[in-house]
C-alpha cells in the first residue's frame, strides 16, 4: 500500500498497490479493481438506447480507479490547528455501495463502522509506502514467536488520481466507443 498526496485534487490517496483475493491468490491492486468494476457492470440490466445527446454533458464528478482510497482532512477534536486523515469513501462506479478497501492496512475497522485515520505528518509529499510481513524467531526455550509487522519507507512522489469536479465532458464517440465516461 502507498499513502499518496495528489495537489492536483487536494487529498491524500490510500493506493492499494497488490490484493490478496479470496482464493489467497495476491494479485495488482489495479487489475482486482478493473475485474470488479467490469463484473459489476455485467450485471447491471442494459440501458435502453439513449436519445441523440449534445457533443459535451455537464458531469459533477470523474471517477477514480477503485484501489484508491481516498482520505480527507479533519480537525483533531479540541484542537483549533490540527489535522489528521480520516479514511473516507467514494461511490462505485455502476454500484450502489462506496468503494470498499481490500488490504488489511486499509479495511482497518472498516467492518465494525470504526473511523480510521493517519497523522498528517506520516505523508510527506513524496508519499509513504507502507510493507506487511510476517516475522517468526524462537525464544530462547525453544518456542516459535510469529507477528505481521508493518514497516513505512519512503514514496516516490507525488501523483495524480484524475479525480475532477464540475467539468464538461466530451460525448461524441471516438473510434466507435462514447467518450463520455
Amino acid at each position: 500500500m502507498t499513502l499518496i498526496r495528489d495537489e492536483m485534487a487536494n487529498m491524500v490517496w490510500g493506493v492499494e498497490r497488490t490484493v490478496t483475493l479470496p482464493h489467497g491468490e495476491a494479485r495488482r491492486g489495479s487489475e482486482a479493481a478493473a475485474e470488479a468494476l467490469a463484473h459489476r457492470l455485467r450485471l447491471q440490466p442494459p440501458r435502453p438506447p439513449a436519445a441523440p445527446a449534445a457533443p459535451e454533458a455537464y458531469r459533477a464528478m470523474s471517477s477514480v480507479p477503485e484501489n484508491w482510497i481516498p482520505f480527507i482532512p479533519v480537525h483533531v477534536p479540541d484542537q483549533d490547528r490540527d489535522v489528521r486523515l480520516q479514511r473516507a469513501a467514494m461511490p462505485s462506479v455502476g454500484g450502489s455501495q462506496p468503494v470498499r478497501p481490500r488490504t488489511s492496512l486499509l479495511r482497518e475497522g472498516f467492518d465494525a463502522g470504526r473511523q480510521y485515520f493517519v497523522n498528517e505528518e506520516e505523508v510527506p509529499q513524496a508519499g509513504t509506502k507502507v510493507t506487511l510481513a510476517y516475522n517468526r524467531t524462537r525464544w530462547h526455550d525453544g518456542r516459535v514467536a510469529l507477528w505481521l509487522s508493518a514497516r513505512t519507507h519512503a514514496g516516490r512522489g507525488e501523483a495524480s488520481s484524475g479525480l475532477s469536479f464540475d467539468y464538461l465532458a466530451d460525448t461524441r464517440p471516438v473510434n466507435g466507443h462514447d467518450g463520455g465516461s
